[in-house]
């Protein structure tokens, strides 16, 4: 009987090992477009830069320690198409990066904490998988 595991999965996460130049550091985009790429919410080649803005508003907002309403949102980024705004904060609050409360979306943390949030997310992501797969392994090794 064949399974279909793919219906079993949770979440993809991916991440990228991406060497830091000095030359990132000309722009906030450039920073932006790093980080996006690092977490595997863009892909190499992306040219799109959709996501790219609204995180850099997100970014600024967390800095700031406040969330933003989506018709904030909207009306900063008003060169990028409203259900393109949903789309991208839709798949961020997926992938556990924003949080919606009372009406404002956040990045997850405040600036202190991002990166021990966003290791968090990884990290219990990770020993997850791995459970699997110590229990996939040692069924197959007693097959």
């Amino acid at each position: 009987m064949a399974i279909e595991e793919s219906k079993y999965v949770e979440r993809e996460r991916i991440y990228r090992v991406v060497g830091f130049r000095e030359e990132m550091r000309l722009s906030k985009l450039s920073l932006v477009r790093y980080m996006l790429l690092s977490l595997g919410l863009i892909s190499k080649n992306e040219s799109r830069q959709s996501l790219i803005k609204l995180f850099s508003l997100l970014l600024d907002a967390l800095k700031e320690e406040k969330g933003l309403t989506i018709y904030e949102i909207v009306q900063k980024l008003k060169d990028v198409d409203e259900k393109t705004i949903y789309y991208h904060l839709k798949r961020l609050k997926e992938q556990g990066f924003v949080k919606k409360k009372d009406g404002e979306y956040f990045l997850i943390g405040f600036s202190s904490n991002f990166i021990e949030e966003i290791r968090t997310l990884y990290k219990e992501d990770l020993d997850k998988m791995l459970k699997g797969m110590e229990k996939a392994f040692n069924s197959y090794l007693n097959k």
